[in-house]
């Protein structure tokens, strides 16, 4: 089993077929990564071990979207990287560019929400280690473009949200004593709505 290595916060997806276990870490650190991968087949019952992921991250995220998977962000990097699995070449490829929406810096990007809508990956929210943030943008991989969105509404840190199959719907409460909201995105409109506030 190559995945046997103690992994935390690592990320997943399910292809269709298999599912594709990528990054983490396996130290007490959780800001240092690992670069491994590996996919699992339930029917076969066994691993595959993928060929190593260009860089090292933890605490970050992913999506399959119907030919790729998209890995990225989070800790092990001072810059903003992410990078494209191919299954049918089980290669990597590996970019470097500066997101519109995101800090450049590399902060801002632990602990937030990731879906695939179809048609774009969306990032949204995070952490910087000391405050939430509120930087969003979305990822065409066909288009291999990446478009600003709004800022969200309230500060999202690792909350649940799903993807309705036309909207995003974020639960934000962080703290006990916050406010307990559903936000709601529904591209192409670039507003962020309260459902419940």
């Amino acid at each position: 089993n190559p995945q046997r290595t103690g992994f935390g916060d690592h990320c997943f997806a399910w292809t269709g077929t298999e599912m594709i276990i990528a990054g983490g870490h396996n130290t007490a650190d959780a800001t240092v990564g690992i670069n491994k991968a590996a996919r699992y087949n339930p029917v076969l019952d066994n691993w595959t071990p993928m060929p190593d992921i260009p860089f090292s991250f933890a605490q970050s995220s992913s999506v399959w979207t119907g030919t790729e998977y998209l890995y990225g962000f989070g800790h092990g990097s001072s810059d903003m990287r992410y990078a494209r699995y191919n299954p049918v070449s089980n290669t990597w490829s590996a970019t470097l560019t500066a997101k519109p929406g995101l800090p450049n810096d590399g902060t801002g990007k632990v602990y937030h929400q990731a879906v695939w809508t179809g048609a774009e990956w969306l990032i949204v929210g995070g952490y910087d280690g000391a405050n939430g943030r509120k930087e969003c943008a979305r990822f065409n991989p066909a288009l291999n473009r990446w478009t600003q969105m709004p800022d969200v509404l309230k500060y999202t840190i690792h909350q649940p949200f799903t993807w309705t199959g036309k909207e995003l719907l974020i639960f934000s409460c962080w703290n006990i004593d916050d406010d307990v909201s559903v936000i709601s995105y529904t591209p192409p409109v670039e507003v962020y709505q309260y459902v419940k506030q």
